[in-house]
């Protein structure tokens, strides 16, 4: 139900929105003004709202040809002139609302010499509709204390052309969160009686990788095949493993890419050996040894994704979804939502980032089956609501690979005290 607005301006005006006008029932405006100019700057931002202009019906054209001057426009955005009056902008909006092919209307009206803004006020609010009429009034500026006065209803009146195309877009938001929220209820209900209904209870910290792999097991997250070796069985690799990527392993070390303890694409004993003198180098000259090597299939990555979840002290679990691997902070491409999450809700958070409208197929690339990801993040989801004592965990990254199947490469997990 949260609406998120850009600035102070937009909150109070969409305040002022849900509370004076109904919510339209779909997205097509008609606009009635008598400047082109400001009306230029609602079409605008009408398009950039999501919003449609209202295709009229040839019916309402031919009736609003009897009320607009013969130099004025019937076409959406309907320009009645400097010379509208009251009667005008009234039977023009009258006439557009009786179009089923209009949702909403935007009145805007630049105050000129001949004509004063209070009558036109009046009489759009005296327009009885299910329909939204937002108006925009751009007068001298008496009329406001004029208007706080003397106005019969005191509906609201917006002062800037752009924003009622925002307050729409918010309504319709609204509402259609609205409406989400009675089809999932029940779906959400069968998601909260798991809560606590896990049965791993390891210690507290990022659990070790076996503990890693057993959860990952359970929840059926896609590992890459690997070994979790010791230092001093290094040289048993079987050949079959290759190409493979090699992890050193410390308990302490959480990323492990900036101790540079990750080297990928081994492909021979010699490649190795050699892999394995670094990052024993890197630990060391840092601080730490390295505990384990953790072997790994190499993936050829076409994609690589982020995919986590943890306890937010307001909201409970939550998780994120966007842009992976270590570039992950400049990309800038996530998206949150509450881990009490259906099907349907997956897949529109996917699509909200820029790399959900990559993995659907753009400039002639094949679309990934979506279907796989969907159940990725909803088993992690599960992961986190069924065990309360995980604080947060990340697949970054989770990785697509050349024939788009999903991979998870590197699984953090923290258990909480």
């Amino acid at each position: 139900g949260v609406i998120r607005v850009d600035n102070i301006n937009e909150l109070f005006n969409t305040a002022k929105g849900l509370e004076g006008f109904p919510i339209p029932k779909g997205n097509k405006v008609a606009v009635v003004t008598n400047a082109g100019g400001p009306s230029i700057l609602l079409v605008d931002k009408i398009e950039k709202e999501g919003l449609q202009l209202a295709k009229l019906s040839d019916i309402t054209k031919s009736k609003l040809r009897k009320v607009v001057h013969p130099e004025g426009t019937i076409n959406n955005p309907i320009d009645l002139l400097p010379g509208g009056n009251e009667a005008s902008f009234s039977q023009a909006i009258k006439i557009v609302l009786d179009d089923d092919n209009v949702d909403a209307v935007i009145s805007v009206f630049v105050e000129p010499v001949m004509v004063k803004p209070m009558p036109i006020a009046e009489a759009i609010n005296e327009i009885e509709s299910d329909k939204p009429i937002l108006q925009v009034i751009m007068p001298l500026p008496e009329f406001w204390d004029d208007y706080r006065k003397n106005s019969k209803s005191k509906k609201p009146i917006f002062r800037n052309p752009e924003d009622p195309a925002e307050v729409i877009a918010n309504m319709l938001f609204y509402n259609k969160g609205k409406e989400k929220r009675i089809i999932y209820k029940s779906r959400n209900e069968e998601l909260l009686s798991k809560i606590g209904t896990g049965k791993f209870n390891f210690d507290s910290g990022f659990i070790t990788q076996n503990e890693i792999n057993e959860i990952a097991d359970h929840y059926n997250l896609p590992l890459v095949k690997e070994a979790l070796v010791n230092p001093n069985e290094i040289e048993e690799v079987q050949a079959d493993l290759y190409p493979l990527v090699i992890k050193g392993i410390n308990k302490n070390v959480v990323h492990k890419s900036e101790l540079n303890a990750v080297k990928l694409n081994i492909q021979n004993p010699g490649e190795l050996k050699t892999a394995v003198l670094q990052i024993s180098e890197d630990f060391k000259s840092n601080g730490y040894t390295v505990e384990k090597y953790l072997l790994q299939e190499f993936i050829e990555t076409k994609h690589e994704l982020l995919f986590g979840g943890y306890r937010d002290p307001s909201f409970g679990p939550v998780i994120m979804f966007g842009s992976g691997g270590k570039y992950v902070e400049v990309l800038d491409d996530t998206v949150i939502r509450s881990a009490f999450i259906t099907k349907e809700e997956i897949e529109e958070m996917i699509q909200s980032t820029k790399i959900g409208k990559i993995l659907s197929g753009i400039r002639g690339e094949s679309a990934v089956d979506m279907t796989k990801l969907v159940y990725i993040i909803k088993s992690g989801s599960q992961m986190l609501i069924e065990n309360e004592r995980i604080a947060e965990f990340d697949l970054n990254p989770l990785i697509v690979d050349t024939k788009d199947q999903f991979h998870a490469v590197d699984i953090r997990i923290r258990f909480g005290e």
